[in-house]
């Protein structure tokens, strides 16, 4: 088996179908409130602001600081490639989550920042998902 995966991520039509989901799901929650209508714009516009800055940010990867790549090790050492060219080195946290349709990636980088990218099937290639997915389930301390 390889002992490191390198993966270039894609934008994820997954997530953006969930995310708009969301989004509209909180948005017709806030309009059941009893709430004056003040509030339910408040609460409206909040939902579409965190909506598009995760739309930005995560599922088009257009934001300087959104990760574009990483290279993943057997021995749970990663190093991420911002859209920006910067380079983050790191350890692949415990509560890391490996399902078949899902993979909550934690990372632990330097100066104990945290990192956290949700990566599904379509957000790379099938034969480097399943690649990470065998890799993670079989580093240690990773929750599958």
């Amino acid at each position: 088996m390889d002992t490191q995966v390198r993966i270039t991520l894609y934008s994820s039509r997954i997530y953006a179908v969930l995310l708009f989901t969301l989004a509209i799901v909180s948005m017709l929650i806030l309009s059941m409130l009893p709430v004056a209508a003040v509030w339910f714009w408040t609460g409206c516009v909040g939902v579409l602001a965190s909506t598009s800055w995760l739309l930005h940010c995560d599922v088009l990867l257009k934001a300087q600081q959104s990760c574009v790549g990483f290279l993943c090790g057997k021995d749970r050492s990663i190093s991420l490639a911002l859209h920006n060219g910067e380079q983050l080195i790191g350890v692949v946290g415990g509560d890391t989550m490996v399902t078949p349709w899902l993979i909550l990636l934690n990372v632990r980088v330097e100066s104990h920042r945290r990192r956290s990218l949700v990566l599904f099937p379509d957000n790379m290639t099938g034969d480097e998902y399943r690649r990470l997915r065998v890799l993670l389930r079989h580093s240690e301390g990773v929750q599958s």
